[in-house]
């Protein structure tokens, strides 16, 4: 096993360490001839003497010669086993001895012995004397002889062992019969089952178990009077084979019946005087699992030789767990090496017999292992390796060679030094122990090309593809070698016919050929060794009717296909896990996964951890069983996660994104794209391909036109057993020798540029070093090579190498990279002198152009690509965005850095070549350029970089809506104020792109000082003292890559405007780090017609986000003058760039030289990412580009970026935007006054709100829908949910593009909305999709969606929320006229799992001010909007036909409300809806007038006097109104208007009730009260006119702030616009009363409440200026929130994931849903239900 070591190995990691493994007696028939005879050697003697002595005999009667044994059968046996013992020790001190005499050593780790072995183990393991082992030896065989059979001659031996027997009690033969020894053997499950069946159908007399072999083998004694029996009995069981072991015999160690004989011995050695004592050294039991060491579990394991189970399985796993490295068979006939290797044994077993040639080989093992490891530990610093190390690396490949018996033992232990040093670089290798490393495996790399044994070592292989050349060989790889010859000299050699993969594919699919008991048995010996594995079976049980891990249990019957499909990836899952465990120097490469079916790619979905492994198999469940694919598969994909390595599509193109893996796996599932007899690897070279457990038929694999090779690991014995599978061992052996620091650095860096090691090592040169990768550049590939000392920089421009297709003849911003990058070596070269100490030194230049491979041309349509590669000395330190980071520093310090990067620019840079500008900058360098860039962009990648992104007028980022790119550009060039503030006023030389990866600090020191005091928490003082220390020269600042291209002007005659200069700022509040380095997510819809919709999500705590904590303060709206503690990036922009431009000095003459910098830096800030994406676009391996949003999202983040930047800068202009990050925008920066007030239109260029019904203008209310009669105002709907999407207007862009805003604004927050929240959006989504035009929704899409709102509903936790979405879903479907059975149907009940829902709500469960005191109500109202949906759905018999009928009891519900005003108000709701439904006859007609029952219980509140309060205050006559006022509406829509005057005059009671209201609780029951009049025929008799009161009003308008409070105030307003709507007033809201609206969440602060309620009114305000045209005022900038809409500054002020706002979230998805129901046709207003409604009713409905 090769394992990585969790430091450098220490001395014992370099030791021989053998488990000495001692045979039995079982071996003594190899022992007729020995073959070393040790008698002679004076340093043995002394072991013959002694055990020699203890039987009274001479030194040389003790050894094993034919002349010394007896005649007397027991009495030869008792000398066997001495003379055994004693030479079984002989040979281990042998060993030792001839090691410690070589000057090295052999350490044994543990000893072990095979039955009677474990004697002669005791003895090597010093708990025996060498005496008393051989006294134990030479009794314990005659004594279980004796005790079996009896004394048979009247010999002393046997005449003592009776005696000591008869005195234990026995005298009687304990074996009347002699036994056949059988062994059985067979799957595991199959052999326990037969050995359950043996042991109710024999005796142990009969059958008796005396050694479990293995787990496969069984051995037994089967009496021989009943071995007919047996054989016929075994014939039940024919996967199982007999074989017989030997004759029968009486000699039954290991056997329970021989218990009386252990004790008999055990007494005899008391007696003896046998003493135990405490191993100096492991013993490793062999009849339990145990590794021993105490006297008295020693004695314990000799002991059970006579009567315990013999349990080899455990011996041979415990060798694995002493810390051996090898098992050495001390002995003769190899029988022990066969049982361990049997068993599985991963160490290396090797007999050894004593012979010269053996002995050598292992002394010299142990000494070239001691003479590796004392080099693998030099701390020495050079990398120069001397003679002695030469010496000792040829000894390396020659000892192997010479002693082929330790070759296997050799090359592992020294590959696990190798894994150690390479895969573990916790504690990397002294310089010099690394170079010697290294040396050894590039020969071993080049092992096929050296000449080994005349000394030649490789001291550099490099597999390079072939850049240049005939067509025949372009693009293959070719091997150059560096090699040291013996005489020292040093030649290269080139091979171009050798085999040398570039890339790794792990290829899984179906395992048609492998039985489940197959499976079953291998995934239980995986994981009894594995935890990893047994945790993988563990996770993914519920797929399995059966324990795997329980080694007992079987399954019963045949698997259901689920099952094998877990098996199968579970097997080839385990297979992996085991694989990187044994032999992890495999997947140091360029790995891949693919997957030949859909079960193989669900492998591979685990195997690179995108999904869990009870994911990945639940994945291939859905497909198995015909499910509803789509919706299972959505959920599934829910949970992908980051790759850890590409999967190949079926394409044949790597995959890495989660969004390119979950749409690939969208299209498997839907369309089966697998051809399982043809895969396509397009990696642009030679595949090496590993099938686990499959075995794919030829020429299964298209990888043209490069090679391919294919390796099968079988099983996982392949993978732990060395020498098992020769292909892999070669695999093996290659990856192995590639681990050395230039190849992993190089495959680092490969990995993330997505191109293969090969193609890189094409620009490195033998004998060169590869020290590391410049990160950044967008287009450049940069090298740090040392050779011959000096470190030196190799930078390759390349055309081959880039994504996009630069036109070579470009000029200027155009300039290709190739061209480019030669006018930087000549910037570099004419630098002043005052400015070179800054820059790096040019070397050699080469320009060239390289040919196309012949594969790629047609493609490419091109014959050659220009390519430059320059070098230049090496800048020393670190980049400043590595340094970042790495160390995450306080942004205190990254804005010192910043300071000191511009100051000393401006100093020593921007002082040089200064000239007057010459006009045109802002044409030629910033909008020219942006519009040549992204028109280059959409030639490279027209799917991505299209119309639908590029030329929509505006596009909405992050929630927010901005101009986009043409809108901009027509705006600025429109306006000459505009461009003459942007132009620069002279330029001079400047560095040209200073992107903190291209800047570069020496000294960490200071940086570090400060940075321990920041987080130390030091004082203020000793701090700032710290940052005054960080200044260019104590930090040695230095810039690299410059720009070199300038305003006409290019290379050495380079200048430009300085602003360009101020781009550090672009790497952490224009988040440029974090997309440059893939730290975000992005989710993009565009479309025809449609408003690019684009959210950049960046990843939590990534180290940029920890240093700059920048909180996008801009984008938020948020003013950062009110934030005074903030602590980003953001809150350092204004101290710096107040220093940078001595802004505190009146007279500063950098103000006076660009007075207008503010702009121009927000301005150019814009330029650089808008002008940057055709930078960032990437290929795949093969060269090919993915046109793709997801695939391309970096440059598309990058565009977004500088659209944010070019709109802020356009505000400022425009003069909606008064500062920006603390600093004042100077009056002269804005040209014309600002368009904006108060964050909206002048009235004059502002459209008047619209009636979503013009008849309202004419009749007023005659003109409301049933629907709008019954249930109309915003309480109902936006806290109840009912009766949303009224006042429908057809599909409406401005509609739909708010919908997409909001979701894309509140998701940024609550960024996995689950649930009422999930369900909300995903139904006003579906409005937009069923309306829009052209929309063709099939009916598979249908189910899809309705799919999905039915198990978001499910999702939610709180019952009465999904019951209200059940309720609203069925409305939905009524509205929008969709087919009902996609609800419910034969297989669906939606109806009755919402009825089922209700029955978990619980009593007084609402959290508000009145908690403790609501009863049932809460489940009045879930059955209030569940039988409103029924009932629109047409299933309102489902009420009341089946056992329990719902309506009774839900009105049954009404006495446990306590309080009148929620009985009241509850009960309007659920009466009103019973009308509609046509059930109204049950309020009245079931044995109860329940009407009655709430109107009296209503009027005696004064008398009740329940206790009611509400966030603000409230008069008595509210708490009174409200319920009287609901309760009329429900008389109205029952159609029984007497109760309206049962008793009294409810209508006229209300008048005094009104008259008593304050302002704002008028403006509250005014649409009740209208509606509620109308509907009685009340109106002229109670007001008059309902004109009067809306006079009255509106007059509130100006007295009623909407911002003082959430409640009373925060809703008011809305109430007063749906009023005048309805009435025909609308006109009479002035402009102004919108921004009101809009502006007064800010105020809205008054208390806790009010800030955590905002959501609350806001919902009412959206709903209600929808409703008019008017919702775009609440989407839309608004200075009066820093330049965000008021929308995206509500949820910015959320806590996280809105824990602390709770239902209030809810109300949004409800103003939501109600807006997308509103884009049904104008004629789909009203429903089945509502015009039955109508017509029994007799209303009509006016036009």
């Amino acid at each position: 096993m090769i394992t990585p070591q969790n430091k450098v190995p220490d001395s014992q990691a370099f030791t021989l360490k053998p488990v000495g493994f001692f045979p039995g007696l079982g071996s003594r028939s190899a022992y007729r001839t020995l073959e070393c005879d040790l008698f002679l050697s004076d340093a043995l003697r002394d072991v013959y003497t002694q055990g020699a002595a203890a039987l009274g005999l001479e030194a040389k009667q003790i050894v094993l010669t034919p002349a010394n044994l007896p005649e007397d059968r027991i009495e030869r046996q008792a000398f066997l086993g001495a003379a055994l013992l004693v030479h079984g020790i002989v040979l281990q001190r042998h060993l030792a001895s001839e090691a410690t005499r070589a000057g090295t050593q052999i350490r044994f780790a543990a000893f072990t012995g095979e039955s009677f072995g474990i004697i002669t183990a005791a003895v090597a393991a010093g708990a025996l004397s060498i005496a008393d082992g051989t006294k134990l030896a030479y009794t314990l065989s005659p004594f279980i002889l004796v005790g079996a059979e009896g004394a048979q001659s009247l010999s002393p031996l046997q005449e003592r062992i009776a005696s000591v027997l008869a005195q234990s009690g026995m005298t009687q033969p304990l074996v009347a019969e002699p036994a056949h020894v059988v062994g059985l053997s067979g799957r595991p499950d199959a052999l326990q089952n037969a050995l359950a069946r043996l042991k109710d159908t024999y005796s142990t007399q009969d059958v008796e178990v005396h050694k479990v072999y293995a787990d496969h083998q069984v051995n037994l004694y089967v009496r021989m009077g009943i071995r007919e029996s047996f054989g016929l009995f075994m014939a039940n069981f024919p996967e199982l084979s007999l074989q017989e072991l030997k004759e029968p015999t009486a000699f039954m160690a290991h056997a329970a019946r021989m218990a009386p004989v252990r004790e008999a011995f055990a007494c005899m050695m008391d007696e003896e005087g046998i003493k135990f004592r405490d191993a100096h050294t492991p013993l490793i039991c062999n009849h339990e699992a145990a590794i021993v060491q105490r006297a008295a579990d020693v004695r314990e394991a000799v002991l059970a030789v006579i009567d315990r189970v013999m349990q080899s399985r455990w011996t041979a796993e415990r060798c694995e767990h002493v810390g051996a490295n090898l098992v050495l068979e001390l002995g003769q006939g190899d029988k022990s090496i066969r049982l361990l290797n049997d068993n599985g044994l991963t160490l290396p077993a090797i007999g050894y017999t004593g012979a010269l040639h053996a002995t050598e080989a292992f002394v010299e093992a142990a000494r070239l292992l001691q003479a590796f490891g004392e080099t693998a530990r030099s701390d020495i610093q050079s990398t120069d390796l001397k003679p002695d190390a030469l010496a000792l690396l040829r000894q390396m490949f020659q000892v192997p060679a010479r002693y082929p018996e330790i070759a296997k033992f050799l090359h592992r232990e020294f590959a696990k030094t190798i894994a150690a040093s390479q895969i573990d670089r916790r504690h990397p290798l002294a310089p010099m122990s690394r170079r010697f490393i290294e040396v050894y495996q590039h020969s071993i790399a080049a092992d096929d090309d050296l000449d080994l044994d005349a000394g030649e070592l490789a001291l550099q292989a490099q597999a390079k593809k072939t850049v240049v050349g005939d067509s025949h060989t372009l693009g293959r790889v070719n091997t150059e070698i560096k090699v040291l010859c013996a005489d020292g000299t040093i030649v290269h050699r080139t091979l171009n016919a050798r085999w040398s993969p570039e890339a790794l594919v792990f290829y899984c699919s179906r395992l048609e050929d492998h039985p489940a008991v197959e499976l079953i048995h291998a995934g239980r010996r995986m994981a009894e060794h594995t935890p990893e594995i047994a945790t993988l079976y563990r996770d993914s049980s519920a797929f399995l009717p059966f324990d795997l891990t329980d080694t007992l249990q079987m399954p019963s019957g045949v698997l259901q296909p689920r099952a094998m499909a877990a098996l199968q990836i579970l097997h080839q899952l385990a297979m992996l896990i085991l694989l990187r465990r044994e032999r992890p120097a495999i997947f140091t490469s360029h790995d891949y996964y693919a997957g030949g079916d859909l079960l193989g790619w669900c492998v591979a979905l685990a195997a690179t951890s995108a999904l869990s492994a009870r994911d990945a198999v639940a994945l291939y469940v859905t497909h198995l069983e015909k499910t509803d694919v789509a919706d299972p598969v959505d959920t599934i994909l829910d949970r992908l996660r980051e790759s850890t390595a590409p999967i190949v599509a079926a394409s044949g193109v790597p995959l890495i994104t989660i969004k390119d893996i979950a749409r690939e796996t969208r299209a498997l599932f839907s369309h089966a794209a697998f051809d399982a007899r043809c895969h396509n690897l397009r990696l642009n070279g030679d595949v090496q391909i590993v099938c686990l457990a499959s075995s794919p038929a030829h020429k299964t694999f298209d990888t043209t036109p490069f090679g391919s090779e294919v390796t099968l690991i079988a099983t996982p014995t392949d993978i732990a057993r060395r020498g098992h599978n020769m292909a892999l061992e070669a695999l093996e052996h290659g990856r192995m020798s590639s681990l050395t620091g230039d190849n992993q650095r190089v495959l680092q860096f490969a990995q993330g540029r997505k191109i293969l090691s090969s193609t890189v090592f094409s620009y490195i040169k033998l004998g060169e070093q590869v020290l590391g990768f410049g990160k950044g550049g967008s287009e450049s590939m940069t090298i740090f090579l040392e050779m011959s000392k000096p470190t030196i920089v190799r930078k390759i421009l390349s055309e081959a190498l880039i994504a996009v297709g630069w036109n070579s003849d470009g000029e200027g911003v155009m300039l290709p990279p190739f061209v480019k990058a030669k006018r930087q070596a000549e910037f570099l070269k004419a630098l002043p002198d005052s400015a070179r100490r800054y820059f790096p030194e040019v070397f050699e230049i080469l320009e060239r152009e390289i040919p196309v491979p012949p594969y790629q041309r047609q493609d490419m349509q091109r014959d050659s690509f220009k390519e430059l590669i320059y070098e230049m000395s090496f800048v020393p330190g670190e980049e400043v965005s590595r340094y970042i980071e790495r160390c995450s520093p306080p942004p205190a310090i990254v804005a010192r850095i910043y300071e000191q990067i511009a100051l000393v620019l401006a100093r020593d840079v921007h002082s040089l070549r200064r000239a007057p500008a010459p006009g045109q900058t802002l044409e030629a360098s910033y909008f020219h350029k942006i519009e040549a860039r992204l028109a280059l962009c959409r030639r490279t990648a027209p799917l991505t970089f299209g119309p639908n992104l590029l030329d929509t007028d505006y596009i909405v980022i992050n929630g927010v809506q901005y101009r986009n790119v043409g809108t901009l550009l027509k705006a600025f060039r429109e306006h000459p104020a505009y461009c003459e503030i942007l132009e620069p006023r002279f330029h001079a030389l400047l560095m040209g792109d200073t992107n903190t990866e291209n800047i570069k600090i020496n000294n960490l020191g200071p940086l570090q000082h400060a940075q321990t005091l920041i987080e130390s928490g030091a004082t203020q003082s000793e701090i700032d003292v710290a940052l005054d220390a960080i200044t260019a020269i104590s930090i040695d600042l230095r810039f690299l890559d410059p720009r070199a291209i300038g305003f006409a002007s290019e290379g050495a005659e380079t200048r430009d405007d300085p602003m360009y200069d101020n781009k550090p700022w672009h790497n952490s509040l224009g988040h440029y780090d974090e997309m440059h380095h893939e730290r975000f997510e992005l989710a993009v819809r565009t479309g025809p017609n449609q408003t690019p919709d684009i959210q950049i999500t960046y990843e939590p705590n990534n180290p940029y986000a920890r240093s700059y904590c920048v909180e996008d303060l801009t984008e938020r709206g948020i003013d950062i003058a009110k934030q005074p503690s903030g602590v980003g990036m953001e809150h350092y922009f204004a101290p710096v760039m107040r220093k940078v431009y001595d802004m505190d000095n009146p007279n500063s003459s950098l103000i006076a030289e660009d007075p207008h910098w503010l702009v121009r830096f927000v301005f150019i800030m814009g330029t650089h990412f808008t002008a940057m994406p055709p930078f960032h676009f990437q290929k795949e391996l093969g060269g090919a580009l993915i046109d793709s949003l997801l695939v391309q999202r970096r440059p598309v983040a990058i565009f977004c970026e500088g659209i944010r930047w070019l709109n802020w800068a356009l505000q400022i202009l425009e003069g909606t935007r008064p500062s920006f990050l603390g600093i004042e925008v100077p009056v002269a920066s804005v040209p014309h006054q600002p368009h904006y007030g108060t964050g909206l239109p002048d009235q004059g260029s502002r459209q008047m709100a619209i009636l979503p019904n013009p008849a309202f203008s004419r009749i007023g209310m005659a003109a409301m829908a049933p629907e709008s009669r019954l249930i109309c105002t915003p309480w109902s709907r936006m806290v109840r949910g009912l009766a949303l999407g009224q006042y429908p207007v057809g599909y409406d862009d401005a509609i739909a593009g708010i919908i997409t805003q909001a979701r894309n604004i509140l998701t940024q927050q609550v960024t996995k909305p689950t649930g009422y929240l999930r369900f909300a959006l995903q139904l006003a989504e579906l409005g937009i999709e069923l309306n829009r035009p052209g929309a063709r929704v099939t009916q598979d899409e249908l189910q899809t969606r309705a799919t999905g709102l039915m198990n978001a509903i499910r999702a939610e936790t709180n019952p009465y929320y999904a019951a209200v979405g059940g309720g609203i879903l069925f409305d939905a479907f009524a509205k929008f006229r969709l087919d009902i059975s996609l609800l419910v149907n034969s297989t669906r009940d939606f109806v009755a799992e919402m009825l089922d829902v209700i029955d978990r709500i619980q009593p007084d469960q609402i959290k508000d001010e009145n908690a403790g005191n609501h009863g049932e109500y809460e489940k009045l109202f879930a059955y209030t909007s569940i039988f409103f949906g029924i009932g629109q759905a047409g299933l309102t018999n489902r009420l009341t036909s089946g056992p329990r009928n719902y309506v009774r009891e839900a009105l049954h519900l009404i006495q446990t409300v306590p309080s009148p005003f929620f009985k009241g108000r509850g009960c309007s709701m659920l009466f009103s809806v019973l009308s509609a439904i046509g059930l109204d006859g049950m309020i009245f007609d079931d044995g109860h007038d329940f009407m009655k029952e709430v109107l009296e219980y209503v009027d005696r509140d004064d008398s009740i006097d329940f206790p009611l309060r509400f966030p603000q205050p409230i008069t008595r006559a509210y708490v009174k109104i409200y319920p009287r006022i609901t309760m009329l509406n429900a008389i109205a829509t029952s159609g029984r208007h007497e109760y309206a005057t049962m008793g009294h005059d409810r209508v006229a009671e209300l008048k005094p009730l009104w008259a008593e209201l304050e302002p704002p609780e008028k403006m509250h029951q005014s649409l009740y009260y209208l509606i509620a009049l109308h509907n009685l025929g009340r109106t002229e008799q109670e007001i008059g006119s309902v004109h009067l009161l809306m006079n009255e009003l509106l007059g509130y308008l100006d007295v009623v702030d909407p911002g003082a409070n959430f409640f009373l105030n925060g809703l008011s307003h809305a109430y007063i616009v749906e009023s005048a709507m309805l009435t025909g007033r609308l006109g009479d809201i002035p402009p102004q009363e919108i921004d009101r609206i809009a502006g007064c969440l800010k105020r809205m602060d008054a208390t806790a409440i009010d800030r955590a309620s905002r959501a609350y009114p806001f919902s009412y305000n959206l709903n209600a200026l929808g409703e008019i045209g008017e919702a775009g005022a609440l989407m839309s900038p608004n200075p009066v929130y820093g330049g965000v809409s008021a929308f995206s500054w509500l949820v910015g002020q959320f806590s996280p994931d809105g824990q602390t706002e709770g239902s209030r979230l809810l109300m949004l998805g409800n103003a939501l849903m109600g807006m997308g129901l509103r884009l049904r046709p104008k004629e789909q207003t009203s429903t089945p239900m509502f015009d039955d409604f109508a017509r029994r009713r007799g209303w009509k409905i006016e036009a």
